[in-house]
């Protein structure tokens, strides 16, 4: 609970002024202003600047965790929950599924299912009945590490496990890894961290 509070009224002028704040628990937390609104960690803000007689409550939609806060779901896990159904199968064809379910820590970068149709049928057939290739693209979308989306904001480009670097940019309000924009930040999991994007990424 401490995790979700900061000393001071920061009224929301105040929050999104600065890229992150220190929390009570010592821990900080990450806000992040994207065109479809402002992320705190991974929760999205959905009320602000509710007065109080001692300080200022804005509301968000999700539990925000510390890492000394480990969760139970590692990366595996948190992909079949947030139903990345294409990438789970690509992850479980490429026989990666037991390194992601390892300690790690890792940054994964997770194409939507709608990033994986874009590749077209055919192409993703084929991917998929040839573990070596498709190991050496999904490895094209993780990194050795916790990354959060507020320390790939000062990185011009990341190295990936496949030995490969990806190019970092922001542009129109989204964070871009390569030409895939990333739709939702800081999702935590046990063993590091998932950033959800909207391509495949091709090494």
């Amino acid at each position: 609970m401490k995790y979700h509070v900061i000393a001071g009224a920061a009224t929301s002028d105040v929050v999104l002024s600065k890229g992150s704040f220190d929390t009570v628990q010592g821990h900080p937390v990450f806000v992040v202003q994207r065109k479809d609104g402002v992320l705190i960690n991974d929760a999205n803000l959905i009320a602000t600047d509710i007065m109080a007689g001692n300080g200022v409550i804005h509301v968000i939609d999700k539990v925000l965790y510390p890492k000394s806060v480990r969760l139970i779901d590692d990366i595996v896990d948190e992909a079949i929950e947030l139903e990345l159904d294409t990438l789970v199968a690509a992850v479980q064809a490429a026989r990666l599924e037991h390194v992601l379910r390892s300690e790690g820590p890792f940054t994964v970068f997770a194409p939507t299912d709608e990033a994986f149709a874009e590749l077209g049928t055919e192409t993703l057939t084929r991917l998929l009945a040839n573990p070596d290739e498709l190991a050496d693209i999904l490895l094209y979308h993780v990194v050795s590490g916790e990354t959060t989306s507020k320390e790939l904001g000062y990185l011009d480009s990341v190295k990936m496990a496949n030995g490969h670097r990806v190019h970092v940019d922001f542009e129109h309000g989204y964070q871009l890894v390569n030409d895939a924009r990333i739709i939702r930040a800081d999702t935590l999991v046990a063993n590091g961290i998932i950033h959800i994007i909207d391509k495949v990424l091709i090494p």
